[in-house]
């Protein structure tokens, strides 16, 4: 059986994977990239869009029982800088502690997040996706999760 944690990374990599409704996106979990130093950097969750450059979002998760801090969230920004993210989404079981808050309002491509929290229309609005797939999300205090996906056009 997965641990928690693995199976939060893997709750956020289906919702990422209702989103791409076109060929272009590719979705892939717990890769390792190479920054623009050469170190090797672990990343939960990869979107690639060609556009027809390939853009690079990263999905970071963190399913523990305390808020992440400035700190963490600083490591996170210096990933997604140094490897040419174009957008960055932290997914947080706990939330976010304040001085993390305050730094990523320095950062329109940084987008904070709960598991509850993801919204399926605004992250496809995030990811300037055209098509996606509905999901409804049923949480509890276990990490139980249920999951309905539509597929539909992306609506104006």
């Amino acid at each position: 059986m997965n641990p928690d944690w693995r199976i939060y990374e893997q709750v956020v990599q289906v919702l990422m994977e209702s989103l791409k409704g076109d060929p272009s996106v590719k979705v892939r979990h717990n890769v390792k990239i190479f920054d623009a130093d050469g170190c090797e950097c672990q990343i939960d969750v990869l979107i690639e869009k060609k556009n027809p450059t390939t853009e690079i979002t990263i999905i970071e998760c963190k399913h523990r029982s305390d808020r992440v801090s400035r700190s963490e969230l600083g490591g996170f920004i210096h990933i997604c800088q140094t490897v040419g993210a174009k957008r960055g989404i932290f997914v947080s079981k706990k939330g976010f502690q304040s001085g993390a808050i305050k730094k990523s309002e320095n950062y329109d491509w940084l987008h904070l997040r709960t598991l509850s929290e993801i919204n399926v229309l605004e992250l496809a609005t995030v990811l300037e996706l055209d098509k996606f797939s509905r999901i409804k999300i049923g949480t509890s205090s276990d990490f139980h999760i249920s999951m309905e996906v539509t597929r539909t056009a992306k609506e104006e």
